[in-house]
């Protein structure tokens, strides 16, 4: 799932440079990727009107902006999810055996991301958030102490939509909007701690402040949450 993630998130931002990248050239009359593009979308069919053909026109562009995109930050689809992977060709060894093959593969995995980016960023980031709740939900179901105190539908779905690491940081912002010269939080799921950030606290201020909040989740367990506050 992790990987996953991680190949969706990059053809996002890859997707978001795409996009901006083909509105400026839509702009410009005289484009060479304009150009092209009205190469293969020239000819017009019977049934199509003006505004179809644009939109194809429209689509090639996106295609062929994605391609030169991809191959110009080496974003092969076979290689994104790996965590070691890094974007450029400053980073591929063009000395190793057999290198010209290498750079063929490298250049297919990129057509392949070019054909993916042309989608938008707006189905990534759908596709983006649909992976983060089905991560959220396998995670939930897996959680069987919670299930047990589970006792009618309404809970159920309440649990499920419920998401943990945003309730706590709600919980968080209803208790630190009332502490004097507040700046900012970070909240780390994984230590189930926050570090506040303060400004300019004197003595008494400091002495008010709670070590733990409590929050119930959507299971009706109470987490603690650990404050940590530094001078900010």
């Amino acid at each position: 799932m992790d990987a996953f993630i991680q190949i969706v998130f990059v053809l996002l931002i890859l997707s978001m440079i795409t996009e901006k990248i083909t509105n400026l050239v839509k702009l410009r009359p005289t484009s060479w990727v304009k150009s092209i593009a009205l190469l293969f979308v020239s000819k017009k069919s019977e049934t199509e009107n003006a505004e179809q053909q644009r939109s194809r026109e429209i689509q090639t562009m996106a295609i062929i902006t994605g391609i030169v995109v991809a191959l110009m930050t080496r974003a092969s689809i076979f290689h994104v999810s790996d965590p070691s992977f890094e974007l450029g060709w400053q980073a591929f060894d063009f000395k190793q055996d057999n290198a010209w093959l290498h750079v063929l593969y490298e250049v297919f995995g990129c057509l392949l991301t070019g054909f993916f980016l042309s989608l938008g960023s707006k189905f990534f980031h759908d596709l983006l958030d649909l992976l983060l709740e089905s991560k959220n939900l396998k995670r939930k179901l897996n959680d069987r102490e919670a299930i047990q105190n589970l006792h009618t539908i309404e809970e159920v779905d309440n649990y499920i939509a419920e998401v943990e690491p945003i309730l706590v940081e709600k919980k968080l912002e209803e208790y630190l909007q009332s502490v004097a010269n507040f700046s900012h939080f970070e909240y780390d799921e994984t230590e189930e701690a926050a570090n506040v950030y303060l400004l300019n606290m004197s003595d008494e201020d400091w002495n008010d402040l709670k070590d733990v909040i409590v929050v119930k989740t959507a299971n009706k367990k109470n987490k603690k949450i650990q404050l940590n506050y530094l001078d900010f």
